[in-house]
This record gives C-alpha cells, sequence and structure tokens, in this order.
C-alpha cells in the first residue's frame, strides 16, 4: 500500500519551460502507481490494515 497522504512534491518545471503544479504532479503520480506498482490508499487506511 502507498499512502498517498504522507508524500509531497513541489512544482516543477520541464525541460520545455512548462510549470507543472505540485497537484498535479501527485495526481499523476497516484494515477501512475494504482493499480500498476501499488494499491494506493491514505495513512489511516495503511495503519488500519496494520492492525
Amino acid at each position: 500500500m502507498f499512502p498517498s497522504d504522507a508524500t509531497a512534491t513541489f512544482d516543477r518545471t520541464g525541460p520545455d519551460g512548462v510549470t507543472w503544479p505540485a497537484a498535479t504532479i501527485h495526481s499523476v503520480t497516484m494515477a501512475k502507481l494504482q493499480d500498476e506498482f501499488a494499491e494506493i490508499a491514505t495513512t489511516d487506511e495503511v495503519l488500519a490494515r496494520l492492525g
């Protein structure tokens, strides 16, 4: 499980000069990880599963 609310990112500027907001980067990263590499969850969900 990957706790999405326990991670952070920052605005990033790509090589083309476009600046991507942190919220967009976070959302796209969660979408990419989901179902391919991780189960996305909140910290509370991870802790509940750990019992």
